[in-house]
């Protein structure tokens, strides 16, 4: 029950950093924070940061150590991470005939 922003606030705890054309330094920074975080092929850092707190932490941290990196975007959780959450599965892209 509730809107679909209530339902994202009580499922989806973290929020999704995500830096831009990164250097390794940006994992191994993420690491010393104990944040979760995953390198993609394209150079991009994937973060989960579970408070504002956690966000300050590793950007101070970046800038403190002069980490360079093109960009970052920070997203909240979404209504398909709820369904994830609450299910265990993935939505499917399209119908399935039955």
């Amino acid at each position: 029950k509730g809107s679909p922003s209530a339902l994202v606030d009580i499922h989806c705890k973290t929020a999704h950093l995500t830096i831009r054309k990164g250097t390794i330094m940006v994992g191994q920074t993420a690491k010393e924070l104990g944040l979760s975080w995953k390198a993609m092929d394209n150079g991009d850092y994937h973060i989960d940061v579970y408070s504002s707190d956690e966000l300050l932490s590793i950007l101070n941290r970046l800038k403190e150590r002069g980490i360079s990196y093109e960009g970052l975007d920070v997203r909240k959780g979404n209504l398909e991470e709820v369904f994830l959450a609450l299910t265990g599965e993935a939505l499917k892209e399209g119908g399935d005939d039955v």
